[in-house]
């Protein structure tokens, strides 16, 4: 009698058929529109990489050969690390999906993945935005935006996620409310605006009155603005999240180039600009740490670790914080930098002027002297180094005065931190 063979254990193959119940399975999680597109692209370019390289099936014996097909069909195109290496995560995740395991030790040896690179970013500064708001000419919506992202440090699609429901216009600072569903991190916080942002934002709350009379040619008569409902969204672009974002980013293109700032980097594989949305979330982080601290700073943006400390501070707390903060985040009226930089040149021209040295100037730390300091340093500097009519002048504590009036030195006066002045005759 002859013994039955063994089955061989099935090997699980992909199934292109299984791609819509996985897609709508990733945006089941966390209901994001952006999780829905990014596996769909991901898929789509992996679709078309199996077509162009005739691979009819991926399983578990050659998915390590597949996937390496994948990556050099990317990297040929001039894609990025970062993208290539998303767009990786989003295969593998279909393909565990769908039981086809993938041994991580096997993948790192087979699969030849680019090495991501880290780009030196030129940081913004407040000369600069003002380039890009003034010769950019953004319009009265692209203005408002940027404005909010500057003083809020919000990410882009919480931002164009605001209802104008969301908003506290009224208080000062203003106030943002980010629910936790557009949240990157799912937390719910409020933030706040800078009071130049608030009145731009007021300009965009505005629709047009519905025209009544259907059929009619009335293009040519301004209809009346009403107040929007508090549903609508503050930025009101059309589309889903993903449609806005690409529509904001393409009319952002547009100020960046009448603004002469559409620089990219050099070298690189594709087009990556120096300035762009995610830069003015870097300056507030980079200006909120230096003036009401890094905790302060990371819990305004949303950074979930610093969220739960910071928040135990009352509002009236936070708002003054903020209230701090705001003049370092506006753009259109003087920046407390530079107040400072007039204020500092103005000080070293005095003590310039009485005979204060470059040397004697670099070891004072101009920035901290207050106008009465400032005056002491002239009145010292014009009693120590006068020569009037020969007769010459010393500074001494009180303690030497009398010793040397016995000199033959006479006294002349005294100095507010007590010090007398004295001169020898001739």
């Amino acid at each position: 009698m002859q013994r039955a063979r063994p089955q061989q254990p099935q090997i699980p193959s992909m199934d292109w058929g299984k791609k819509d119940e996985f897609v709508q399975a990733m945006y089941r999680r966390a209901h994001s529109v952006h999780s829905r597109r990014f596996y769909e692209t991901a898929l789509r370019k992996f679709a078309e990489c199996c077509a162009e390289k005739k691979i009819g099936e991926v399983n578990g014996e050659n998915v390590y050969a597949v996937l390496n097909s994948f990556v050099e069909w990317n990297d040929a195109r001039g894609l990025r690390s970062k993208t290539i290496l998303d767009y990786l995560s989003g295969v593998k995740r279909f393909l565990l999906y769908q039981d086809i395991e993938i041994d991580e030790n096997r993948y790192r040896n087979k699969v030849s993945v680019p090495r991501a690179t880290r780009i030196d970013e030129q940081p913004l500064t407040i000369t600069s935005i003002r380039v890009l708001v003034s010769k950019g000419r953004p319009k009265k919506k692209m203005m408002a935006l940027i404005l909010t992202l500057l003083s809020s440090g919000m990410r882009i699609a919480e931002a164009l996620n605001l209802r104008i429901a969301d908003l506290d216009l009224e208080s000062r600072p203003a106030r943002v409310h980010i629910k936790a569903e557009y949240s990157k991190t799912r937390r719910d916080r409020w933030t706040f605006i800078s009071d130049e942002a608030r009145e731009a934002v007021k300009e965009i709350l505005f629709d047009l009155e519905p025209d009544s009379r259907a059929g009619t040619n009335r293009r040519h008569l301004a209809r009346p603005k009403i107040l929007a409902p508090a549903g609508r969204y503050v930025f009101n672009y059309t589309g889903d999240i993903w449609q806005r974002e690409k529509l904001v980013l393409r009319t952002f293109q547009a100020v960046r180039e009448r603004a002469s700032m559409n620089e990219t980097f050099e070298d690189y594989k594709s087009t990556f600009h120096k300035v762009h949305f995610h830069l003015f979330r870097k300056y507030f982080l980079t200006k909120g740490s230096d003036v009401i601290g890094e905790h302060a700073a990371h819990a305004l943006i949303g950074h979930s670790f610093y969220m739960d400390t910071y928040y135990r501070k009352s509002e009236e707390e936070r708002r003054a914080d903020y209230l701090k903060l705001m003049p370092y985040l506006t753009v259109l009226s003087s920046h407390p930098a530079e107040i400072e930089d007039v204020s500092e040149k103005i000080k070293r021209q005095m003590l310039r002027a009485v005979g204060y040295s470059q040397r004697e100037m670099e070891g004072l730390k101009l920035q901290e002297l207050d106008d009465e300091a400032v005056q002491r340093l002239l009145r010292e500097k014009l009693f120590a180094t006068a020569m009037n009519n020969g007769q010459r002048q010393k500074v001494v504590a009180s303690v030497d005065v009398e010793k040397c009036i016995a000199e033959g030195w006479e006294w002349m006066g005294s100095l507010p931190d007590g010090r007398s002045v004295l001169r020898l005759p001739s």
